[in-house]
């Protein structure tokens, strides 16, 4: 992530950015500073581009649930495109939420031939909604005959809840309370179904206006608030979806679990309040996924308030990488630790974490610690010099650069399955306008839908190849611990290689730099917008767009972050001005992450031990997250240049000794 300033919620891209990029493309005389946004698309739009982006658009809108007219006339347009049949169910849907029934039902209608739709069962749902609409209470017979659906459209469980009240009104007329009671008991069963899918829609469209109607439905039932009378286990239930889902204000209203609210408070940076509830814990909670949650809880709240607590930081963590000492943390923990250790001249305690962290499962961990000890305390420790290691190793030996004979190796294994192809040819028009809708659907809660389209098709191994060439590589990446430190794909995956090559070009960036960057970023995903509002490939906040689009004599237009080749050239550009800054590669991958600024104080504090010993000067990085990065971009540097068979420049990598860093950090 380019840094920023703090995380913001935002919206839905505010305006249908694929009409002025066309005009751009098409018309260029037109409209000034054209002709230099299109130097950064180089690409020409396709006519059937115009039907799949209004599509998008109208998808975008009715997900959002804002300017439902406009959406209905935008969504017809993806009845021209090979997803007519979602277009005619989000048709429908649009007309339903209009309160159009007849509309919807047409659209509806043209969709229960097709049982393989993955929508299907959705369909079927709207058609009972509108019959009760119009009337019909068949569906309550089926409602008393049937538990509650685990997933439905919302108005499902509206219906149930309406055919309950009725039942329970028939039964209390007649005296029968017992079973109006046991009817009620299956309302408060239907009510926890309904927030769930509120808040995970089954058509990605927000509902989450409806939640309100939870209270209105508990006070006609029940005659008080729904948290006061639903069981304890059903309010947890419900509050631990909210957590999960990010309502972190309406979760706390939710539960009564100290330990919940203890999460939601560490969730929400309210790191004394998660103490609070925290503190009180540790001897009551006894099983072990909890615990070691509530440690995590304790260490870093101690770490980030606002007054930090070392000794009580370093209390439990020590304590945590005692009982979980197979957990990744742990060994992460104790080679922290042990750097602070070792620079204070505690040689022996920091000793006994190094070795505890060379014990660890973890690969990239044990092999960190273990290098540690050779190299740092003289053991005659073996260790593996893979990912960032294996540079640190060449700098240390003087190596100035690494051709692509020095960096080959066993590693070097044959995997065709997420090779990436340089043939720009899509082998068929379904996965071109597939990328289309995910590259329209960007910044958009509705670009869910794509993965239930690409789950809905079989595709060939040429399909999945080009589409992992055009940023779909997490659709199709094997489970791995992307949080190591060392490569976990070998080889690592390629998208938009043009793209990056010409970035790579314009600004004097290795290209393996640039895509191991992308690849820690985003997985190359076009579309990907991250809780700090970083936006596409490489993760650019807008603030930081705005400056490098000023450097260019630009207007900032922000949706051209979700065009591959002008986010890759901005990425790239920025990247580039870092080294500049800091004369160092390594010192510019790490600004990329946490900003200018820390990268400053901390060189400038240690310049002396990030040159001769940089394992530790990367061990020591204050962020955690900054530390794991710049190890993991240098780990995927290696893989990427061992592919593209390109060399590195250890002497530029480390900067050390050259002008452009020593005359920065005298």
């Amino acid at each position: 992530m380019i840094y920023g300033r703090k995380p913001t919620i935002r919206k839905i891209i505010s305006f249908p950015f694929i009409f002025f990029l066309m005009s751009l493309i098409l018309f260029p005389p037109i409209f000034p500073f054209s002709s230099l946004y299109a130097k950064l698309i180089e690409r020409k739009v396709k006519d059937k581009e115009i039907n799949i982006s209004e599509f998008a658009y109208g998808l975008k809108l009715l997900s959002d649930k804002t300017f439902l007219d406009t959406s209905f006339f935008l969504l017809k347009s993806g009845l021209e495109t090979i997803f007519h049949d979602f277009a005619r169910y989000y048709i429908g849907r649009n007309q339903m939420l209009l309160g159009i029934y007849d509309g919807a039902k047409k659209y509806f209608l043209t969709l229960t031939r097709d049982t393989s739709f993955p929508f299907y069962k959705y369909v079927l749902q709207n058609l009972d909604v509108i019959s009760f609409q119009e009337g019909d209470r068949s569906i309550c017979e089926h409602v008393e005959k049937n538990e509650s659906p685990s997933r439905a459209i919302p108005e499902i469980f509206e219906v149930i809840i309406f055919c309950y009240l009725d039942r329970i009104v028939y039964l209390e007329d007649r005296g029968r309370l017992r079973e109006a009671g046991e009817i009620r008991e299956k309302i408060k069963r239907n009510l926890v179904n309904y927030v769930k899918n509120i808040l995970d829609p089954v058509d990605y469209i927000d509902y989450s206006d409806r939640l309100n109607r939870i209270e209105d439905f508990s006070l006609r039932i029940f005659g008080g608030p729904a948290t006061q009378f639903l069981s304890y286990s059903d309010r947890e239930d419900i509050a631990q979806f909210l957590f999960e889902k990010g309502f972190y204000d309406l979760a706390l209203k939710w539960t009564q679990d100290d330990f919940t609210k203890s999460r939601i408070y560490f969730a929400l940076q309210d790191y004394d309040r998660a103490l609070n509830f925290a503190e009180k814990l540790t001897e009551k909670i006894t099983d072990s996924k909890d615990l070691e949650r509530l440690y995590i809880i304790l260490i870093f709240s101690y770490a980030r308030k606002k007054n930090p607590d070392l000794i009580n930081f370093e209390r439990y963590a020590v304590e945590y990488i005692r009982r979980f000492s197979g957990e990744r943390l742990a060994g992460d923990l104790a080679i922290k630790i042990g750097i602070e250790k070792y620079l204070t001249g505690l040689t022996s305690e920091a000793y006994n974490l190094f070795y505890q962290a060379s014990r660890s499962p973890h690969k990239d961990i044990s092999e960190r610690a273990k290098y540690i000890l050779n190299k740092i305390f003289g053991l005659k420790v073996s260790f593996q010099p893979d990912g960032f290691i294996f540079l640190i190793e060449k700098y240390k030996e003087g190596s100035s650069r690494l051709k692509p004979s020095d960096i080959s190796g066993p590693d070097m294994v044959s995997n065709d399955r997420f090779s990436f192809s340089f043939v720009l040819t899509p082998p068929s028009e379904r996965i071109e306008d597939l990328y289309f809708l995910k590259l329209y659907l960007a910044d958009s809660r509705a670009k869910q839908v794509v993965r239930t389209i690409l789950n809905s098709w079989n595709l060939t191994e040429e399909e999945k190849r080009w589409l992992i060439s055009f940023g779909f590589f997490k659709y199709f990446a094997p489970p791995h611990d992307f949080r190591s430190t060392f490569a976990v794909y070998k080889p690592p995956p390629i998208a938009f290689y043009e793209d990056f090559l010409r970035a790579s070009r314009e600004f004097g960036i290795p290209i393996s730099l640039l895509l191991s960057i992308a690849l820690i970023e985003s997985h190359f995903d076009v579309s990907a917008v991250s809780s700090a509002n970083a936006m596409g490939v490489m993760q650019i906040i807008p603030s930081t767009a705005k400056e490098i689009f000023s450097d260019w004599g630009l207007p900032f237009v922000k949706d051209f972050l979700f065009e591959p080749s002008a986010n890759i050239l901005a990425g790239a550009y920025y990247l580039s001005k870092l080294k500049r800054m800091f004369g160092s590669w390594i010192l510019a991958i790490a600004a990329y992450n946490a900003g200018p600024s820390p990268v400053r104080r901390w060189i400038q504090d240690n310049k002396n031990l990030y040159c001769s010993n940089p394992e530790i000067f990367l061990e020591n990085i204050p962020y955690r997250q900054t530390r794991f990065y710049v190890m993991r971009a240098l780990s995927y540097y290696l893989e990427y240049a061992k592919i593209l068979k390109e060399e590195i420049n250890v002497a530029e990598l480390f900067g050390c000794g050259l002008d452009e860093f020593e005359s920065k950090f005298k």
